[in-house]
């Protein structure tokens, strides 16, 4: 069984982190874990809480992971969705959490802890929810579930294996679509919406390699001037 928490710590150290080149990832857990642990201890021990208050919490905690988010990719993308409202604006999270009177001070600051971590993951776990214009799978949603080798993220057994899939999320333009020829980009061509959803996608990913080689950024480009030009219809 997969450890949810450990994910979610795994998933913030990015946020903070986000560089090749950053500190190692063992030299943050540790003070992320205590900070994570202590904020829940402290909410489930305060005996007064209604029970709305602590499903406002648990809502938020288990945002962008609930506890059977991963049994499959439906649950995965409406857990997905239902986290993206709530940190659609700090309105929104406010409405979340009418239930426990909080002031506007510490709603903000539980905004801005969260919304940072959700956010970040949900620019590349969305990669498993693209749909065109008829609500079918996009081709590209359909190789990073497929891919149990690289990408497919319900076939895993350990949260090492869990991050190690979340971060090939983030290299698969660069290390599996290859080819000269696109044709996994291709594939995607016959949906104006597919087409927004790679574009965006792609351009995320690279965006979040901080050094690229030479021929990487030449690769890079290749990508993006193929989904625009007039191969891809």
């Amino acid at each position: 069984m997969i450890h949810l928490l450990l994910v979610k710590i795994f998933l913030s150290i990015l946020f903070l982190t986000n560089s090749i080149d950053a500190v190692p990832i063992v030299d943050y857990k540790p003070l992320l874990l205590g900070e994570i642990d202590e904020l829940m201890d402290q909410i489930y021990s305060i005996n007064n809480l209604s029970k709305e208050c602590v499903d406002a919490y648990t809502k938020i905690h288990d945002c962008p992971f609930s506890d059977d988010s991963l049994i499959s990719y439906d649950r995965l993308c409406n857990n997905l969705s239902e986290c993206k409202d709530i940190f659609k604006t700090f309105e929104d999270f406010e409405k979340v959490m009418a239930p426990c009177n909080n002031s506007y001070e510490y709603n903000n600051e539980l905004f801005l802890k969260y919304n940072g971590i959700a956010r970040f993951f949900i620019q590349h776990i969305e990669a498993y929810c693209f749909e065109d214009e008829n609500g079918k799978l996009c081709p590209i949603s359909e190789r990073l579930r497929s891919d149990d080798i690289n990408t497919n993220i319900l076939v895993v057994n350990s949260d090492e294996e869990v991050r190690d899939r979340i971060d090939n999320i983030k290299y698969y333009p660069n290390q599996i679509i290859k080819d000269t020829k696109f044709d996994l980009l291709k594939e995607n061509c016959y949906s104006e919406k597919c087409k927004y959803h790679l574009l965006d996608y792609i351009g995320n990913c690279w965006t979040e390699i901080n050094y690229l080689t030479e021929e990487e950024v030449e690769f890079k480009k290749k990508q993006i001037s193929y989904i625009l030009g007039d191969k891809c219809f």
